[in-house]
């Protein structure tokens, strides 16, 4: 078989440019607000996976930003390339652009640059070829040719200054303020020189732009690649701190930055805060992947469906799919058949997975393979995995790591998840190049938590994502098996069926927007509430529950982001943008209206209205009762416990309910059916005594039942020692 290129021209062949409404209509106001301000900082950063289609996102902006304006100044950075952390290197390509293709006079940076060269090497002999950054037969090459002789960076600077005296065309273009900062420079050390060069860059630019004022945009592209040799915490927050001066230098420029992650800068500055606007790119929508195929004219929809099933959105794979397609096509007409058995002898998805891998090392590669496998994972499943199965791994970098575009966050707070059109990938990889770490993984995972389930003292309020853990670990018929085993895992509910039904009558019912669940510490509010939930889940309507535990709140931009993933997620629509809204205000009225035009129904379900931080308690409750507010009684219901009614609310807008305590004969059934869940046994006596002392309480009882026989356990242990 000859061997076949990898490179071809029609490779190339333009296609329509699909999605990503939203980030054009954010470059689109970019360019609006500097138009009424053109010093205002505006930092564009659009981050995503690998193959999420940020290059051609960055491609189709520049092409746009031509068609806009006859006259503006378009310069482009690309971090893939060689040595892409070379900050010299790179605003030396964006000089060249400049200069070349928009007449800019250089001097400043040519001087500055020169500087820097003769400090960094000043006893090695230049020529004006040495410098590329040179024009030849320019002024500044003109005084390099005579300045070469002179040893240092100063005694060159005091050449060009005498030269300056005597030569007003050199004169002209050196303010006598430019010239004092070129000579505080020339003093500096030569490591410290290069954080001033954007500096000089800018004040090139600034002279180009006095003369004719037009837009002007500096595209950056790969911007991860910066930190391909090395991702320790102090390099990913300096490494590109030139180009950061460069921004607040040079604040003329919309400056779109594309990278796999998000701009960190705000970390250093909380300034950035105000600068930056940052947007996720995601998978395509089904409808978006459609319509590139539409345009791809695959007249075959058996192939075309094919095509959007295996691609789950992802803009890279679609286009590559859509080659292969081409490429056979040349030949024949192209049947399921012939494409599908063409795919099988390459493997697409292992390259996705490559560019996604492309600049992490092995031990963050092989902590993302172990991650892909559990459905999301908290802090401390997370050093129990890299202890157990990737010990290069520092746990340490925890943080660092769920910064990646590929981690999103889980369910609950204080949980993650892989990307998930990445990890079907990485799954599948991993099925064919490891199926024993799955199996050994899986089986860890199993005992982690069934250990977490069965331990009595343990703080699970919501079993559920722990139990479909375990139905995604075993199989049908083993997982029944293990249910059957513990069918009473789940916490009993006893007593409280007459309030169940209660809470169900009036949520269905439009006279109050909600039920106000009241009662003493240990009562039962909580579980009331996940039964509702439950209930609710349950049955065939189209509502869906979401449950907030105060105690986890971690401010109003924390709940309002967690609430409007969960709704985004659920009404499938393009509602992305809310999540980079950074007026509260603004947000919540926003949310509110989607809400009320949804066609289901929100239930929110708060538990513990009293337990929020106090350090945020007003700006929460204010947050809530704003959203209660502007949401409508028919569109969105609200389920509310704590020990007290709070102020911030109108008792006129709730069913109030007082959730008294539990009679003894409940509360025996209760604890027994736990303990027996539990595999603990205490006789009947021993839990009408716990029941006795519990006044009442579940909690109470429960937890004085759990006392009781770890008291006896350890008795027992220490006869049988």
């Amino acid at each position: 078989m000859p061997v076949k290129p990898k490179f071809e021209i029609e490779d190339l062949r333009k296609r329509t440019f699909t999605d990503r409404r939203t980030p054009v209509n954010l470059f689109l106001k970019a360019l609006d607000d500097k138009k009424l301000d053109l010093n205002k900082q505006i930092v564009l950063n659009f981050y995503g996976v690998g193959g999420m289609g940020k290059t051609s996102l960055n491609k189709h902006l520049r092409d746009l930003m031509k068609n806009l304006y006859e006259k503006s100044i378009i310069a482009s950075l690309n971090f893939e390339h060689k040595d892409p952390w070379d900050p010299i290197a790179a605003l030396d390509k964006l000089r060249w652009d400049f200069s070349q293709t928009y007449g800019m006079n250089t001097f400043h940076y040519d001087t500055a640059r020169h500087i820097y060269e003769r400090a960094f090497s000043p006893h090695r002999p230049m020529k004006v070829e040495d410098l590329p950054f040179f024009e030849e037969n320019s002024v500044i090459a003109t005084i390099f040719e005579y300045g070469s002789i002179l040893p240092d960076a100063e005694k060159y600077l005091k050449f060009i200054q005498e030269a300056i005296k005597r030569g007003k065309q050199i004169g002209d273009r050196l303010s006598r303020k430019n010239l004092s900062y070129l000579e505080d420079y020339s003093k500096l050390d030569a490591r410290k020189m290069i954080s001033y060069l954007p500096q000089f860059f800018a004040m090139d630019v600034h002279n180009l732009l006095s003369k004719n004022q037009i837009p002007v945009t500096i595209f950056i592209d790969t911007h991860e690649a910066i930190w391909s040799s090395n991702r320790t915490q102090g390099n990913m927050l300096i490494k590109d701190d030139w180009l950061q001066e460069l921004v607040t230098h040079l604040p003329e420029a919309t400056y779109i930055i594309c990278g796999r992650d998000p701009l960190r800068w705000m970390e250093l500055d909380k300034g950035w805060n105000d600068v930056i606007i940052p947007f996720k790119l995601e998978a395509f929508k089904d409808r978006d992947s459609k319509e590139f195929l539409r345009y791809c004219d695959i007249q075959d929809e058996n192939i075309n469906e094919f095509i959007l099933n295996i691609c789950d959105g992802l803009p890279y794979l679609l286009d590559k799919y859509v080659i292969e397609y081409e490429k056979l096509s040349k030949s024949r007409n192209v049947t399921i058949e012939a494409f599908t058995d063409r795919l099988s002898k390459i493997d697409l998805k292992a390259k996705a997975i490559d560019r996604f891998y492309l600049y992490l090392n092995d031990e963050e590669k092989h902590a993302f393979n172990i991650l892909s496998i559990p459905d999301q994972w908290d802090q401390e499943l997370f050093a129990e995995l890299m202890k157990r199965f990737n010990h290069g791994f520092p746990t340490a970098q925890y943080d660092n790591l769920n910064r990646y575009s590929i981690v999103m966050n889980g369910e609950m707070p204080g949980y993650y998840s892989i990307d998930r059109v990445m990890r079907s990938f990485i799954l599948e990889k991993l099925n064919q190049s490891k199926p024993g770490l799955i199996t050994e993984i899986r089986q860890f995972l199993f005992q982690y938590y069934e250990k977490r389930i069965m331990n009595p003292s343990g703080d699970i309020q919501d079993k559920t994502p722990i139990l479909r853990e375990i139905s995604n670990i075993l199989t049908t018929y083993e997982y029944q098996q293990w249910i059957n085993k513990i069918n009473t895992l789940q916490t009993p509910f006893v007593g409280r069926i007459q309030e169940l039904s209660v809470i169900d009558h009036y949520l269905g019912l439009p006279i109050y927007k909600g039920i106000y669940v009241k009662g003493v510490p240990g009562v039962g509010k909580t579980t009331l509430l996940h039964m509702v939930m439950n209930q609710i889940k349950q049955k065939e309507i189209n509502w869906i529950p979401i449950f907030i535990h105060a105690h986890d709140i971690q401010g109003p931009e924390h709940l309002l982001r967690w609430i409007t993933k969960i709704v985004i997620h659920e009404v499938k629509d393009e509602f992305d943008s809310l999540l980079e809204i950074k007026s509260i205000g603004y947000w919540v009225s926003k949310l509110s209206e989607i809400l009320n035009d949804s066609e289901i129904t929100f239930v929110f379900i708060i538990d513990g209205l009293d337990e929020i931080d106090p350090k945020s308690n007003q700006a929460i409750l204010q947050l809530l009762s704003e959203l209660f507010s502007l949401t409508e009684s028919h569109q969105v219901r609200w389920v509310i416990s704590a020990r007290e009614f709070s102020s911030h609310w109108s008792p006129q807008d709730f069913k109030i309910m007082n959730l008294d305590v539990l009679n003894n004969d409940e509360l025996v059934l209760l604890i027994t059916n736990q303990l027996k869940s539990s595999g603990i046994y205490l006789s009947k006596d021993e839990i009408e005594e716990v029941v006795m002392r519990s006044g009442g309480s579940p909690f109470a009882a429960r937890m004085a039942a759990y006392y009781e026989w770890n008291r006896q356990s350890k008795i027992y242990t220490d006869e049988y020692l």
